[in-house]
């Protein structure tokens, strides 16, 4: 008995850091919804808990204390917007428009709210796959300009040259 009680305890206290979890591959949306709402409630974004994401469908749930109570927000990233609805005292319903940065894997919002001084742009990057990291340097490599080439071959051959031999 005493065994399944302090099983059943550590499950409860680790109950908490499973729901706010977030998931790696959507760091960018979440990044997002989390700093559009931010600014609309005219809070700092780690103020916004992460609860959970809804079957894989790019709809993220927070909560935050808003309006003297724990509120619940949802947000809906899509290619080209974010969409925030929020049932607090005076409900809440947005559409921003979001553009895509494909070549640094980057989302740009640019939204501010009279009632809150934040007006800088919104820029939040997902991480880049070990395919794309790669693709990348190959990229930059075969982009360098002709002399640097040319330089890093006659640095290599010295190099060989001079190395001692064996």
């Amino acid at each position: 008995m005493k065994y399944f009680v302090s099983i059943f305890l550590f499950a409860f206290m680790m109950q908490p850091s499973i729901l706010h979890a977030e998931p790696v591959g959507d760091s960018m949306d979440i990044c997002l919804c989390r700093n559009v709402l931010a600014r609309t409630l005219c809070k700092q974004p780690q103020d916004l808990k992460y609860i959970d994401e809804y079957q894989t469908s790019n709809t993220y749930s927070f909560t935050v204390f808003y309006a003297k109570t724990e509120t619940r927000f949802v947000c809906l990233v899509t290619d080209t917007e974010i969409r925030i609805q929020g049932k607090a005292w005076q409900p809440i319903m947005r559409t921003i428009p979001l553009d895509f940065e494909s070549n640094h894997f980057c989302g740009l919002v640019n939204y501010s709210v009279p009632e809150c001084p934040y007006e800088k742009p919104i820029i939040c990057c997902s991480e880049k796959s070990v395919k794309q990291e790669k693709e990348d340097k190959a990229y930059d490599f075969w982009n360098r300009p002709i002399p640097e080439i040319l330089e890093d071959e006659i640095r290599l051959r010295e190099m060989q040259e001079n190395a001692p031999t064996e």
